[in-house]
């Protein structure tokens, strides 16, 4: 938002606008509501990417993907690791909502096939598109000089946020408020849910009136507001907690939850319900891998 004319010039200013975009779609009774304003988001993202796309190849042309070797294929560290976990949780970060979702949906029993769908299409931005951006503007990045039997060779390889790439034009500036407006569009659908969890904490599941539940959600965009100006890297926290918080939901509690029960209602292994769900031997597994993966990735966080 700072890098368009539509910037006041104070990021106080312009967390205080959205702000006021942001309060009175999150007063909506379900997230049923924001469907169309989320439908919107992805057609302004998708919009993005095509520009983004575009100005990469008129700058740089195909010179990144000449530039790949095989090693680019997968991380190259313990931190290259951690990122690419920290991808796979936020992309994976439906767990956490899933409920408030399904709730709203007017077919709730198409939840899985609904969820299906959109993990697909998840994986598409981030696999094709996303790679893709990165690939392209690798030109304009940093570079890796290897050398291998006498020769020298330069990998490139991208860092940091792409829209500080584009140069300054309509376009670009276009894409910067596109982007602005899409977090504005997706704020809701997170602190809908969050107040939905306090009316049940707070109120012991009981029905709350439509005053309060405006007032308990206008006040957590004024906190999350106050706290996302006056915090230093506020982003690099609230997203340590995030990924942290998804890891355990996505990756460590439904395999442990499972193991649980299938100990107590002594399923075994020919069993229907035991074919449908996975043996408790891929629990384990999968348990194993979501702990270790979840702190391999905080404590490297934590450590650079």
């Amino acid at each position: 938002m700072q890098q368009t004319p539509f910037s006041s010039g104070s990021k106080y200013l312009d967390a205080i606008y959205l702000t006021l975009v942001i309060a009175p779609l999150s007063c909506v009774p379900d997230v049923g509501f924001l469907a169309k304003f989320s439908a919107m988001g992805i057609g302004a993202i998708i919009m993005a990417f095509m520009v983004i796309f575009w100005y990469g190849l008129k700058e740089f042309g195909l010179k990144g993907f000449k530039t790949i070797s095989f090693d680019d294929l997968w991380p190259q560290s313990i931190l290259g690791i951690s990122h690419w976990f920290g991808i796979v949780v936020y992309s994976f970060g439906i767990v956490p909502i899933t409920h408030n979702i399904q709730e709203s949906m007017s077919r709730p029993k198409e939840m899985m096939k609904a969820t299906k769908y959109a993990l697909y299409l998840v994986f598409f931005l981030y696999a094709i598109i996303s790679d893709g951006v990165a690939i392209v503007y690798s030109p304009s990045s940093n570079v890796i000089i290897t050398e291998q039997h006498g020769q020298l060779y330069y990998r490139h390889y991208f860092v940091g946020d792409v829209i500080k790439h584009l140069p300054d034009g309509y376009l670009p500036t276009f894409v910067r408020l596109v982007m602005a407006i899409v977090t504005a569009l997706s704020a809701p659908l997170l602190i809908v849910p969050c107040g939905e969890v306090l009316e049940g904490r707070f109120w012991n599941g009981k029905k709350v009136s439509f005053q309060t539940r405006v007032i308990l959600r206008l006040t957590i965009c004024v906190v999350s507001t106050i706290i996302s100006i006056l915090v230093p890297n506020f982003v690099a926290v609230i997203s340590f907690i995030g990924c942290f918080s998804v890891a355990l939901i996505s990756f460590i509690f439904p395999y442990l939850f499972h193991i649980v029960l299938q100990r107590k209602h002594k399923i075994n292994s020919t069993n229907k319900s035991n074919s449908k769900f996975g043996s408790i031997q891929t629990d384990y597994l999968m348990l194993t891998l979501g702990v270790f993966a979840t702190c391999t990735s905080v404590v490297v966080m934590c450590l650079t």
